[in-house]
């Protein structure tokens, strides 16, 4: 009987972790009609991101860190990146321009490491 537990709990974690198709829980820091960004639970302390916030009139995403960000890799949903931002900078303002339409992982690098990353659907 215990083993069956330990087994059943074994699938649900991977089901619930492992074959979901994001490990994000869908806390959307900006929604509206132009981007939504989302960003797990736990990040939203303020250990990493300060601000994140979208401006409309001439269509950036700004993001604001504690730490400071040397490179952002941009990977669409298929897995293959995009393009690098080299910045060494703790205000990051990416242009909408630079992205289609679709779903992205933004992954926020220092020292060759990811340190934080989000969602970010352009529409």
């Amino acid at each position: 009987m215990k083993h069956s537990f330990i087994i059943i709990l074994f699938l649900g974690f991977l089901n619930g972790n492992l074959f979901s198709n994001s490990s994000f829980t869908n806390e959307y820091i900006v929604d509206n009609e132009e981007v939504s960004i989302s960003i797990d639970n736990k990040e939203l302390d303020g250990n990493f991101f300060v601000e994140i916030n979208y401006d409309k009139v001439v269509k950036n995403i700004n993001y604001k860190t504690n730490v400071k960000v040397e490179l952002i890799k941009v990977v669409d949903e298929k897995g293959d990146t995009i393009f690098h931002l080299s910045l060494g900078s703790k205000d990051i303002t990416i242009g909408k321009s630079l992205l289609e339409s679709g779903h992205y992982t933004f992954l926020f690098m220092k020292d060759g490491n990811v340190e934080q990353t989000n969602k970010v659907m352009i529409k």
